[in-house]
């Protein structure tokens, strides 16, 4: 009877640590959304939070030269764009991710499809863009 019920036990555990596992997020994947949805809305501030020192330097740049008639325009457009993770490859070793993703939009109303690679360094035990 013992031995069912420790049986029982150890088969719930493991589909409790199954489901936690599951839910989990990742952070890499968790980043790079995050930084795209605050770009999207050119939410400079924001999505140099997501950036490495340079990256967010980069961003700010981008950000000063940005003239009402060019923010109206990428506003335009990426409000069209659509962003899909394709493939995240990780090196834990290095702390280093290289992210694949693809960007549906539209120009002259034909759709287009490209993919992007958005890399990613982990800098104090948190994943910042460092490329893209």
């Amino acid at each position: 009877m013992t031995s069912m019920i420790k049986e029982k036990t150890i088969f719930l555990l493991l589909i409790a640590f199954f489901i936690c596992y599951s839910c989990t997020k990742d952070p890499v994947k968790e980043t790079v959304d995050n930084f795209y949805f605050s770009f999207q809305n050119l939410d400079f501030e924001k999505a140099k939070t997501y950036c490495n020192p340079l990256m967010s330097y980069k961003l700010t740049l981008i950000q000063e030269e940005m003239t009402e008639e060019k923010r109206s325009f990428l506003e335009w457009q990426l409000k069209k764009s659509r962003m899909k993770i394709e493939l995240i490859s990780y090196d834990e070793k290095r702390g280093k991710a290289k992210v694949t993703i693809g960007i549906t939009s539209y120009k002259e109303g034909e759709k287009i499809y490209e993919t992007d690679i958005i890399l990613l360094e982990k800098i104090n035990n948190s994943w910042k863009i460092i490329d893209f």
